[in-house]
């Protein structure tokens, strides 16, 4: 009893729609790959240019950096392994392990920052 399967009632009917179904998808993806696009390049060139003035705008006052604020004198602990410095009377002054003393403006000089960016006063 050897039946094909479009022998079998209604299945003729299932196999074209699946059948169109997949030509659908052929077709959409034809039409997908086919059509030119733009390129990034192309896309770049059509987008409106950032206006002049907005690439130009800086603060009306410049800030200090951290070197010239707080007292250049003042006796810092420097902790060598962070690159932190720390004022008299926080927490960490004097007791981290690897460390030294020094003024402010030699810390900075340096390059080591300010624990928490407050210079000691």
């Amino acid at each position: 009893m050897t039946q094909t399967i479009s022998a079998i009632p209604g299945m003729t009917s299932v196999q074209n729609s699946a059948m169109r179904r997949w030509a659908v998808i052929a077709v959409l993806l034809c039409i997908i790959l086919l059509v030119p696009r733009a390129s990034p390049a192309q896309q770049a060139q059509s987008a409106p240019a950032p206006a002049p003035q907005a690439a130009q705008a800086k603060p009306a006052a410049p800030q200090e950096s951290s070197a010239t604020q707080g007292n250049p004198e003042a006796k810092v602990w420097v902790n060598t392994k962070s690159g932190v410095y720390h004022c008299p009377g926080t927490h960490w002054y004097g007791t981290t392990k690897s460390g030294e003393y020094m003024k402010q403006s030699e810390a900075q000089q340096k390059g080591f920052r300010p624990a928490y960016y407050r210079p000691c006063k």
